[in-house]
């Protein structure tokens, strides 16, 4: 297992959830952000955390016992990925998707926001019920 700093993970977490929450209020593009573009995208990040913190369980708690085991269906991340690799690929995210969304023109925005809460919320409550937990670092 590699070794990572838990204060460079915790900085990860904290520029993301900062970066993306700045970023969700005052948003310049071609077309101005609506107050509910930016709750949506603030909801987003959110649940996008929790989705990062779950997939830091599944890194460290890949048998649950009882003959299961937990597994990510991500492609990107592997079947059992590194703790390095789960907390790389969603500080990435956090920052690409606001990026993404800002950059989109009005008539995509919000409907690029809305699929990401849906796939986000989807992910989380899934996670939840079969009892995979928050991984605080």
């Amino acid at each position: 297992m590699a070794e990572y700093s838990y204060g460079a993970i915790r900085a990860c977490l904290v520029f993301g959830l900062v970066f993306g929450l700045i970023l969700a209020q005052d948003c310049r593009a071609a077309d101005a952000w609506t107050p509910e573009e930016k709750v949506g995208e603030t909801i987003y990040l959110s649940l996008h955390t929790i989705d990062w913190l779950q997939t830091r369980y599944i890194a460290t708690h890949p048998v649950c016992g009882a003959g299961c085991e937990f597994h990510e269906i991500n492609p990107v991340l592997g079947r059992h990925p590194s703790v390095d690799s789960v907390d790389i690929y969603f500080a990435v995210t956090t920052i690409l998707q606001p990026i993404i969304a800002n950059a989109l023109p009005k008539k995509w925005r919000a409907p690029w926001i809305a699929a990401g809460v849906m796939l986000e919320f989807s992910l989380a409550a899934h996670n939840a019920s079969i009892g995979i937990r928050i991984d605080l670092p």
